[in-house]
């Protein structure tokens, strides 16, 4: 079952998304789109887009980058393929229904970005959701995360990029990962439901074959006390 998603962007811009009932979007990449910094980027790789949420949000940003968009499952790109029609980015967004860990991604082409909100669970980890879409979205039974890296360093240009959202408790493991593959971590920001709970997600640029300081950002809290959103979010949902 579909229904209408109304997205209102910071600057004002309005879109109006399908979404499927049973994979309904969620605030994770709307934080990762957030915490993306474009101010030298033009060439976006986004590995697993689903309904295509976070295009629009990156184009709210940066109207002249353009992006390839990456997704497998036949249901979240029929979804997408809706929401680009509906509100007229094809042109700015190529959408490519496959296999983004295939070592052909379309061309050899090297993105500024590569941007990702990845399945947060190992396979055979948890209870496995009954809802094949939404298994194989929160679960690593495509992909492994270790795959993941070493294919985007293949495909980031000098200076590029990864820009991620992930579960915390997999934090030294995803941050081990990264330096194993030569990467430089810029920037870490750790996101809390409330402003006294622990961090339950955390977001990353990581910059590859670069040796840089880290800059550890502000917590990122989505809700206040009375259990609404905050900051950004709130104007997002304002309307």
């Amino acid at each position: 079952m579909k229904k209408e998603f109304r997205l209102e962007y910071i600057n004002g811009k309005i879109f109006k998304l399908i979404e499927d009932t049973d994979y309904p979007f969620t605030v994770d990449p709307i934080l990762l789109a957030n915490f993306v910094d474009l101010s030298d980027k033009r060439k976006v790789l986004d590995l697993g887009c689903a309904g295509g949420i976070i295009e629009f949000l990156l184009l709210s940003k940066k109207e002249s980058i353009n992006i390839r968009a990456f997704e497998i499952q036949s249901s979240l790109v029929d979804d997408a393929t809706e929401n680009f029609k509906k509100n007229s980015v094809f042109g700015k967004v190529e959408l490519i229904h496959g296999d983004y860990l295939e070592e052909n991604l379309h061309d050899s082409s090297l993105f500024d970005l590569v941007i990702t909100n990845p399945p947060y669970m190992k396979k055979g980890s948890g209870k496995r959701p009954d809802n094949e879409v939404v298994y194989n979205a929160c679960f690593e039974n495509l992909m492994n995360w270790e795959a993941l890296v070493k294919m985007v360093s293949r495909r980031l240009s000098a200076k590029g990029s990864l820009c991620f959202i992930h579960k915390s408790t997999r934090f030294n493991e995803i941050i081990g990962t990264l330096l194993a593959n030569k990467y430089g971590i810029k920037r870490i920001q750790f996101v809390h439901s409330f402003e006294n709970s622990m961090s339950h997600l955390f977001m990353v640029e990581a910059v590859k074959n670069s040796r840089i300081e880290t800059k550890i950002l502000e917590p990122l809290v989505i809700y206040d006390d009375n259990k609404e959103y905050k900051g950004f979010l709130k104007e997002i949902f304002s309307g």
